[in-house]
């Protein structure tokens, strides 16, 4: 039998015993065959079996996996209800996508009547989650302090002020395999509007389930309020932009996975 680990909750502070806790939920990670693994980049060192998702079981005691799991159980549920994740489909494409002129690979859809915050929240957490976790797949990715500071208040008052920490989100219009991606640091161009020049930002990238968030590290950049916002939380309504599968990062990332697993990152072709 297992000897339980004791330490001081990374979330709440309090010492006591620490539970398994995922970085990015179960129900939002499973293989598209039941008990089949996920594939991971193993860098050369051969298929990697793992069965789940990220956890790390040093991270919360049972009172801050509470808070975790209340977060997790809310998006989820609202995600599948809006159809912004596969395994919310049914096997159904959302009805409401409407695809571009010139290419059916890329489109746009408006989910109303739709929980923002509870979903910002998690987005949040997950990076709270990946920020202060110590497990090695994770090492890559560290919060600004003062955000990861603001994360963690959230998490434990149970709000937030979307527009204050804004996130936009792209959804997968096609299913794909499921796979392993751990929260990335990434930069995007904001291009040049009237008088403001192009800028390059930072954001934190979260993928799972056919759902891409892009959370924007410097949300003083940001001064958007319309009614059709593409941001959580500006607007009564959340403009989501869609791209086939086929055609997406998450596609070439899979083949840059595979290639690694076997081969080394030496030896990955560049899909991007």
């Amino acid at each position: 039998m297992a000897k339980k680990k004791f330490g001081v909750c990374r979330l709440t502070g309090n010492e006591g015993k620490l539970v398994k806790s995922h970085i990015i939920p179960q129900a939002f990670t499973r293989p598209t065959v039941a008990g089949s693994p996920l594939l991971q980049s193993t860098k050369g060192r051969g298929h990697l079996k793992r069965w789940t998702s990220w956890y790390d079981a040093s991270l919360v005691t049972r009172t801050g996996e509470d808070l975790l799991s209340e977060i997790d159980d809310l998006a989820i549920k609202e995600l599948r209800r809006a159809k912004l994740v596969w395994s919310g489909w049914n096997f159904h494409l959302p009805k409401d996508i409407t695809l571009g002129p010139m290419s059916e690979d890329y489109g746009i859809r408006t989910v109303d009547n739709f929980n923002q915050e509870a979903v910002c929240l998690f987005f949040w957490s997950i990076a709270w989650r990946a920020s202060v976790s110590q497990i090695s797949d994770m090492q890559n990715f560290s919060l600004p302090k003062e955000i990861e500071e603001k994360a963690k208040l959230a998490i434990l008052e149970g709000r937030i002020d979307c527009s204050k920490m804004p996130i936009s989100l792209i959804q997968l219009s096609t299913k794909g395999e499921p796979h392993n991606h751990s929260p990335i640091l990434d930069e995007k161009v904001i291009p040049a509007l009237g008088d403001a020049p192009e800028r390059t930002i930072p954001i934190a990238r979260i993928y799972m389930d056919g759902l891409i968030a892009h959370l924007h590290l410097e949300p003083e950049s940001f001064d958007y309020k319309n009614e059709h916002s593409l941001f959580l939380g500006e607007g009564k309504n959340i403009t989501v932009t869609t791209i086939s599968y086929e055609k997406s990062f998450q596609y070439n990332n899979l083949l840059n996975i595979a290639f690694e697993s076997y081969f080394g990152p030496l030896s990955s072709p560049n899909f991007n």
